[in-house]
This record gives C-alpha cells, structure tokens and sequence, in this order.
C-alpha cells in the first residue's frame, strides 16, 4: 500500500487525487458485495441489505436512495416519457456489474492520462508514456481499455 502511494507522489499526483483513486476502487469492491433477493410474485429486484449500498454512495458521494432507486427501477424512454422499470434480480445483478466494470475503466483511463501527463515536461520528453505489454510484445493505442488490461 505503501509503496503505490509513493508511486503515486512519484507521478506528482496530489494527495486528494490519491484519495479519489482510494475512494473510488473501494466503491468498486464494494459494488461486488451487493446483493439481490427477489420480491413479490413478479420477482422484483430488492436489495437484500443496504449497508453496502450505504458504503457506496459515501465513498462515490452521491445520494443513498437515488443509486437504489436507479439500480431497482432505472427510468426507461416510453415515447416521450421517462417510466420507471422494475428489475429482476438478473437484470439488478447485470447493472451493478456494468457499473463496476465502466467506473474501473475511467479510472484506469483517468488515471494512464494523468500518468502521462506527468512524464510529458518538456519537448524533449514528449516521447515517454505508459503503454500495455502483452504477449506479442509493445502495444502504443489510442486508448488502452480495461480489456486489454484484463487479456494482458
């Protein structure tokens, strides 16, 4: 922990973008950790405990009830109107996985930028940035995913 935190200084990345990082990959963690029981006749998503839920939005800084609600009954374009669906536990499941996996890729991409911002100081050193290793060797992107990641 230690040492990626004075990796992170080394980028001359500040302590509250630190903290950010901190905040923002525990809030992915904790997505995991969140689980669905079926409701009702129709099998409605509901959340089975609301701590973690709880943990998430305070880490992400957003509102509790809000992050339910759009998780449990996000709002769907009927025409021109907004229409709240409720979801199975599947499709409750599914969202909050596509959640985690998007909020991780901004950061990893957030964070490459950011890295690479700080390696580019003058002319001269424009040349260096971070890449991605993989099997057939040295891959330069436009923009390296979190798939890429994840194969290499």
């Amino acid at each position: 922990f230690r040492a990626v935190n004075d990796a992170m200084a080394l980028f001359s990345l500040s302590e509250d973008e630190t903290a950010g990082i901190w905040r923002v990959l525990a809030a992915v963690l904790l997505l995991g950790e969140l689980r669905f029981v079926p409701q009702g006749r129709e099998e409605q998503a509901a959340l089975d405990n609301l701590a973690a839920a709880e943990q998430i939005a305070k880490l992400l800084g957003i509102d509790v009830d809000d992050f339910v609600r759009s998780t449990l009954r996000p709002k769907v374009r009927v025409g021109e109107d907004l229409v709240a669906r409720q979801q199975t536990v599947a499709q409750a499941a599914f969202a909050i996985e596509a959640v985690a996996k998007a909020t991780y890729e901004r950061l990893f991409l957030w964070l490459v930028r950011r890295i690479n911002a700080s390696l580019v100081r003058t002319a001269r050193s424009a040349t260096n940035s971070i890449g991605i290793l993989d099997i057939a060797g040295f891959e330069v992107l436009g923009t390296n995913g979190f798939e890429q990641l994840c194969i290499n």
